[in-house]
């Protein structure tokens, strides 16, 4: 029988040994051999050796190259390089380079092949790596895709309905009435939609992105499109603040709807984000942190341990974690702090409760808004787990105990959003159980639905620059006719700041381990059954809402998955 030699060389690097039992198989034109055990007196595998070695990990080990020599005395070496783990199976070619017209045994060509599989599925190109970031690479010029994102892209947060145009924005029926349904005009139309977003540049100060609020008029057509006919991107009317229109030149077109997004992704970064998410959910836990114990009354009356302690426990943690490390908006500081001051100036108990703001934004009719109609019955869904009712029959709650929770639930940090606003309708107190249903409800949906929309749709919508860029790096078109498509290269960032904001929405939008689904209760702080029961209710009610919205997405052609129960975090992680 012939004998092969066979040695092995361990990587040289701290924890590269091991002391697992390593086998090898040596495979040839003539068969393979059997599956033999590599083993010499003393300790094999230690770090930086041929053969032997010392442990250092358990799981991992390095191995850098095994040379195999055969009867006739001939070496042939098989790289390896790379970390294996217990129990893996890896498969060496023998160094010499071979092409795959060179290969003739069909092992080998078998073994090539499977190679190229697994590779393919372990380096993933990431730079489309969902339907909707492929669908927005492919479809970010067109109008209706552009007004879709209003509805349910990133920032859902904008539009509003309008019944007449301000006084600041001079849209006539001649400039708008070749993009209306037959027979309608701009005064008789019923379905016109409006954005008007906020001031996020100052232009005598500010050398990246200089734009004003920009104005921009979606109408909602009998095919149930929402598209731009009209973008405004100054506040004040003037002879260098056109209104663009879809009958300019293409160049023009596009680069108004790309300033628009761009206003539009600085509110989304800024406000809808990191302000009214992040920070507001980090004013809420460190005020119920500070001012209610495990076993305050409140929780044990209420049957709600689980909302502010056991349910909010996974958010605090991670709150408090995330904050920090959030501010990567790539902008100046006095910008950031203008944006938000002004936010929080504006800011509403209402604007953070859904149902008022759909309806307060005149939203409630319009079709194809995912968000909103998901949204509405995860907001139902909660509203019942923390009412907690039974049968439609509240729970009581005495007067005296409703004293307690407003003597002790501190809002002094809530309503640092907003304390001096009279109009803010910010609880001060609660004079309900209702009231204080809502306000729980409200903190919830926040740290788990609203966040998911605003966080992970990132990378769908902004990998793809030109759709929707943090950064332009040109001022706003001020004439018509003068642009081309070198002026869109010449307004997006360069390629380094563009890849720092694809991997910012990559990492952000990603799905993390160990992140705790809305619903779950990994350590558990109660043992009453009703409140067990609770818990169940509230999942199979998520599971069912789950499969409601898994159906509608196979019909959609962009499917919404943002506020998927299954894919919604207990609290904020990222």
């Amino acid at each position: 029988m012939a004998t092969y030699k066979v040695e092995v060389r361990t990587g040289d690097m701290a924890h590269a040994g091991t002391i697992d039992h390593i086998w090898v198989t040596l495979i040839g034109t003539e068969g393979q051999s059997e599956k033999t055990k590599l083993d010499v007196w003393g300790r094999d595998f230690r770090v930086g050796s041929v053969n032997p070695g010392l442990l250092f990990s358990e799981d991992l080990w390095y191995c850098c190259s095994v040379q195999v020599t055969t009867p006739e005395g001939a070496a042939l070496l098989f790289p390896c390089y790379r970390w294996i783990s217990r129990g893996e199976q890896v498969e060496l070619r023998e160094a010499t380079p071979i092409k795959v017209f060179e290969e003739n045994i069909p092992l080998l060509k078998e073994h090539r092949q499977k190679e190229l599989t697994e590779k393919k599925d372990l380096y993933k190109s990431h730079s489309l790596s969902s339907p909707a970031a492929e669908y927005t690479a492919d479809h970010w010029r067109d109008d209706d895709f552009f007004g879709s994102q209003f509805l349910n892209g990133v920032n859902p947060m904008m539009i509003r309905s309008c019944k007449q145009l301000p006084p600041n924005f001079p849209v006539t029926n001649e400039m708008v009435q070749p993009f209306l349904d037959k027979c309608q005009s701009l005064q008789t139309a019923l379905k016109v939609l409006v954005i008007q977003l906020w001031r996020c540049w100052n232009k005598s100060s500010c050398t990246i992105s200089p734009c004003d609020p920009g104005l921009c008029l979606l109408y909602l057509n009998s095919e149930k499109l929402l598209k731009p006919i009209a973008i405004q991107l100054y506040q004040q009317p003037a002879e260098d603040n056109p209104v663009f229109l879809p009958s300019d030149s293409e160049t023009d077109w596009l680069l108004a709807k790309m300033f628009i997004r761009n206003t539009d992704i600085m509110d989304h970064q800024s406000v809808r984000h990191l302000l009214n998410t992040h920070m507001l959910l980090e004013a809420f836990i460190i005020s119920a942190l500070r001012n209610l114990p495990t076993v305050h009354p409140f929780t044990r009356y209420m049957c709600l341990k689980n909302v502010l302690f056991k349910l909010r426990s996974p958010s605090i943690k991670q709150v408090q974690w995330i904050n920090p490390k959030i501010d990567f908006i790539k902008v100046p500081e006095f910008t950031k702090s203008e944006v938000t001051q002004r936010s929080l100036s504006e800011l509403t108990y209402s604007d953070l409760c859904l149902p008022e703001n759909i309806t307060s934004r005149g939203l409630d009719s319009v079709p194809n808004f995912y968000y909103r109609d998901d949204g509405l019955k995860l907001w139902s869904i909660i509203n019942r787990f923390v009412f907690f009712s039974r049968g439609g029959a509240l729970l009581s709650l005495k007067h005296r105990r409703l004293r307690w929770v407003s003597a002790d639930l501190s809002c002094s940090n809530i309503t640092q959003f907003d304390p001096k606003s009279p109009s803010s309708g910010f609880p001060q107190s609660f004079s309900s159980l209702q009231d204080l249903v809502k306000f729980l409800t409200m903190v919830i949906f926040t740290s788990s639905a609203q966040h998911a929309v605003v966080n992970n749709s990132q990378y769908d919508y902004i990998s793809w620059t030109p759709n929707a860029s943090l950064l332009l790096v040109t001022s706003p078109p001020s004439t018509k006719g003068q642009s081309n498509m070198q002026s869109i290269l010449d307004a997006v960032p360069n390629v380094g700041d563009t890849a720092i904001l694809a991997i910012l929405g990559w990492n952000l939008s990603k799905e993390y381990p160990h992140q705790i689904p809305l619903g779950s209760f990994p350590e558990e702080h109660f043992n009453e059954p009703a409140l067990k029961q609770m818990i169940k209710e509230f999942q199979a009610e998520l599971s069912y809402l789950n499969e409601a919205i898994t159906d509608r997405n196979l019909e959609l052609q962009v499917p919404y998955t943002y506020l998927l129960p299954s894919q919604l975090e207990n609290g904020i992680s990222r």
